[in-house]
Order: C-alpha cells, then structure tokens, then sequence
C-alpha cells in the first residue's frame, strides 16, 4: 500500500519513465512466437531484435487440404498441425501472439466530449459508453473489448477512442488450438494490424511516423487499411462468390481477371477518396503496398497498376528488412510471394508490456483482445517484481561479501560484526527465497482457479471480484494449497495457518465480503513440514466450505460500492 501511495505522488513524467523502464526489462525477459491461422494455412515466427535489426529466429509454414471445411469446425486438426509444425521448426517459446480475422472483429474510431480518464475509466466501467455509442450485434458480455484513446483535442472539447472487439466464442476458436499445441496465448491481435505492425521491421523505423496505406487482396479478406498517427481508417472492398472462386483458380481466365480488377480499383480509389476528404487538413495517398496469400499475385499487381494510375503500387516484403540466417533462406526462396509473411511477422514483433507504458504512446500497435489479459498482466508484474526485488538482495549481499574479502585482513574481532551481519543477510534470502516461491505458486494457483472458472461460463468481473476479495481477506500467518470452485454458489478452501486464531481470522473477513455470502469452518487438523521452515512448526491444516453469492447480484454489488 506504502508503495502504491508513492507511486500516487510522482509527477506523471517520472511515472511514465519508471514504467518505460520496467517495460523494457519485461520486453528482454520473454520471448514470443507469432501465430498467423487462417482456413488454409498456419505459420509462426520468432524474431529478435540486435543492434535495432530484426533477426528471423524460427520460421515455418503448412498449407492445409482444400477440402477442409473451415477452422471452427476442425479445432483438433488445426491444433494437431500447429503442434506438428511446432516440433518441425524447433519451437521452444511457448508465449504466443495470435490474430484474428477482420471479418471477426469490429473496429471503431469514436468521437467522445472530452473527458479525464477517470471519468472515462467510470463511463466505461458502468458499460453505459459502449451501450450508447457502438451498436452491437449481442449482448455487451458476449465480447472481448479493447480501448485506448487515440488523442484529446481541448480545442473543441473532443476526443477520439480507438475502440475494437470480437466475439468471446470466436477468439476462444483461435486459444484452443494454441493451447491444445502446447502455447500460452498472451497477445489476440486483429489481422490487419498484425499486417501493420510489420512496418516496425525497417532498422530506420520511419514508417511508425508516415503514413501507411495496406491494400490486402485475397479471396478470404479484402479491405484498404490507412493509419495515421494510430488512427486506422479501413474501407472494405466487397468481391462476389464468383470472383472468390476465380481468386482461388490457378489458372485464371484473363478476361475475368481484368474485369475483376476493373472493379476493385474502383472501390480502392473510392476509399482513398474517402480518407482523403476527411477533416480540415487533406492528406494525400500517393504509395500503396499490396499484401496477398496468392501466389500469382504479381499478374494482379500489375493490372491494379495500371487502374490505379497515380498511385505508386508495390507488394510488399517483410523479409527484406530482416537479417536471415542460412538455414532458413531456403525456406523464404520456396515461397514466390514474400508477403504472405506479413501478418505472421508483425505479430512476431509483439511484446508483452505489463507494467502498461505502451498504452501512453501506441494505438493499432498495442491491441490485446485476449480476454484473460488482465489476469496475466498481474501475475507477470508479480513475477518481475519477485525477480528485482530477488536481485537487490542478490546485489546487497554480494557487496556485503565482497567487503568481507576486502577486510580479510582486519583482526577477528574487526570482522566478527561483518561476518554476523552477513549471515543475517544470507538468513533473510533463504527466506526471501521461501517467500518468492511461495508468492510464484500463489500466483499459478489464482491464475488456475481463473482460467477454470472462465471456463464454466462466469463473468470475468465476477472472477475478478471473487479473486480480489479472497486475496484480500487472507491474513499473515496463512497459506492457500486449494481452491475448488463447485458451481455458480459454492466454493471450497484448503490451506494452512500458523494457529488456530489465523484460521478463524481469516473466516471472519471473508464473512464481510461482497462476492462470499458465507465462509464456514468445516475441519482444522495437525499439519506436517514440507517447507522445513521452522516459523511454522505446529501449524495446522484447513478447510473451508463457501456460499457464493449469484454473480449477477455480486457484480452489480461491487459497481454498486465503485460508485460510491
């Protein structure tokens, strides 16, 4: 608490510095593979980043049978193949950025009255802000959100909110097949700006600051993305069944063809149009980069070019801007069109950020649609601030040793104070250490305990609630080994306390609570020792049976006392 009250009072640059920090030593401590499924194809990729270069660490593809019928219906099959190209590239990394299709999500650019965020955070914590300003299709809990002002204009008392979602049922299609692979999904992207992100390869790394037109033309998704300063504007292009089929033939008819590209650069011009008379300030389109699953799509490009005359046209290439080691060069050169590589390397380049920094100075760059995220973000900030605080002691009593060496030759009586103090030192890391292992399984343990009650249907408010409420109730001198959630109202505790008094301690504050309508004891016994410490010899063993109150009651109880 002591900690969150200074953080309170540091001037929001210092805050913003010390949060870049820790976010960069997060970034160097994971690594992450990209993950890019789409009906016909899985491929992943792994980068690094040396000297401000990318380098391809692991790269590898399969292309599935025509005849399956679609990822939804074959979530077994697509995990089979992802685990099999998995064990075929050598893929240790079990951290995964995936992207979802654009035809799955729902991308808003909204106009708000200028707010401070923590109006805005109350807007959007009562669900009143989206009600009223995106119309969607199901009920608001059946969605993934994420959000992030884009930018404040005190001028005209506006702001803009980079709003995106997708269906829970639709994301969760894309995390099962990951998860049955062997992968941890961290990061749910949207396609196109995996596709984007991509622009991050280039050593100078001018294209974040330009303006990025990305046409993407296939017979599965085809839309006109233009970012601006993190602010996407997408047109779609619509393309009919026949000419989805004509895209999928290998040999295509060239009258067809030239017909079909007739009207697509019609739409594309009108979307550049669109963008373009947008606003006060025009800003002109004069380069656009192609990326395609085709493989003959250079005979597309240059029909396209020739529609689109005035608009300088390239199919773009990921591999160009990254260093390739031997062994994969050949693996690139099988490939005739690089910029199927697209998608899958920009979300190669994702990062994990828990500590939250890149949410101050990114938009389509940062976008997290996993619905766990918070959960995960928490047990990863608890798990780097376990690993500094480990290394200051580390630091302290190498210090203390190496002044120790130093003072070797004092007399005993000189040192006896340095050595007592030293193996105080050592001491207090044993049990530091004992704590950090405790503090890593409590973490593995809630973590588990979400993740399976996310799985029975429930709210995440409501598990975050139920969570938070049972960590805060848990006094000094007790222990959590199992928590069993049995249904919608009932919940089973197992743990250990130092005494009696601990336990009943901590059935009285959970007795106060907002999601627990009943904590009762149902059993203490004698405990044995498995740590070996002796602060707990003579604890005791319990369990705790707990009546759940019904998450719709409980979650409008807590929003109830936010208010407040």
């Amino acid at each position: 608490m002591a900690t969150m009250t200074a953080l309170g009072f540091m001037p929001r640059k210092v805050l913003m510095r010390l949060m870049g920090l820790l976010s960069r030593f997060s970034v160097e401590q994971e690594d992450v593979v990209g993950v890019d499924i789409s009906n016909k194809h899985i491929r992943i990729a792994q980068l690094s980043k040396t000297k401000n270069r990318w380098v391809l660490e692991k790269l590898g593809y399969r292309y599935l049978d025509s005849d399956v019928s679609g990822l939804l219906q074959n979530v077994d099959l697509y995990a089979n193949k992802l685990r099999e190209l998995l064990t075929t590239t050598k893929t240790t990394t079990v951290n995964a950025a995936l992207s979802i299709p654009i035809t799955s999500a729902i991308i808003r650019v909204v106009k708000l009255p200028l707010m401070t965020d923590d109006e805005l955070q109350r807007a959007i914590d009562t669900n009143s802000l989206w009600v009223n300003t995106i119309q969607l299709t199901e009920k608001l809990e059946e969605y993934s959100i994420f959000w992030q002002v884009i930018s404040r204009t005190p001028a005209d008392n506006t702001m803009d909110i980079l709003f995106v979602a997708s269906k829970l049922a639709d994301i969760k299609a894309y995390t099962t097949i990951a998860e049955q692979a062997g992968l941890n999904p961290v990061v749910i992207d949207i396609r196109c700006f995996a596709t984007q992100n991509a622009y991050k390869l280039p050593a100078s790394g001018a294209a974040d600051s330009d303006i990025n037109a990305i046409l993407e033309l296939g017979p599965d998704e085809n839309y006109l993305l233009i970012i601006q300063k993190g602010n996407p504007f997408i047109a779609d292009i619509y393309i009919s069944e026949a000419d989805r089929d004509l895209l999928r033939t290998p040999g295509k008819d060239p009258t067809l063809l030239e017909r079909f590209c007739e009207t697509y650069a019609t739409q594309v011009r009108h979307g550049i149009h669109s963008f373009e008379s947008r606003g006060s300030s025009k800003t002109l389109i004069d380069r656009i980069n192609l990326v395609s699953p085709l493989p003959d799509v250079q005979t597309i490009l240059r029909m396209l070019a020739v529609r689109l005359d005035g608009y300088k046209m390239d199919l773009f290439n990921p591999i160009q801007h990254l260093t390739v080691p031997e062994n994969l060069k050949e693996k690139l050169a099988a490939e005739p069109n690089p910029s199927v590589f697209t998608s899958v390397l920009g979300l190669a380049t994702r990062k994990l950020d828990v500590f939250g920094y890149y949410k101050f100075v990114t938009a389509v760059n940062n976008i997290n649609l996993l619905p766990s995220r918070e959960i995960f973000r928490v047990s990863e900030k608890t798990r780097i601030l376990s690993g500094l605080l480990l290394g200051v002691v580390v630091v302290v009593i190498a210090v203390a040793i190496g002044l120790v060496s130093w003072l070797q030759g004092q007399t005993k009586e000189e040192l006896l104070p340095q050595v007592q103090e030293t193996t105080e030192l050592e001491k207090k890391l044993a049990l530091l250490n004992a704590d950090i292992e405790a503090l890593k399984a409590d973490r593995e343990r809630y973590q588990t305990f979400a993740e399976s009650v996310l799985a029975q249907g429930v709210e995440q408010d409501h598990v975050f609630m139920l969570i938070d409420e049972l960590m805060g109730a848990v006094p000094h001198g007790v222990w959590l080994s199992e928590i069993d959630y049995k249904g919608a109202d009932t919940m089973t505790v197992n743990g250990e306390a130092l005494n009696e008094k601990a336990i009943y301690r901590f059935v009285e504050k959970l007795n106060h609570g907002l999601v627990i309508q009943r904590a009762s004891l149902k059993s203490i016994r004698e405990g044995g020792d498995p740590r070996a410490d002796t602060r707990l010899s003579g604890r005791k063993n319990f369990e705790l049976h707990c009546t759940l109150i019904a998450p719709s009651t409980a979650t409008s109880a807590g929003k109830r006392v936010k208010q407040d």
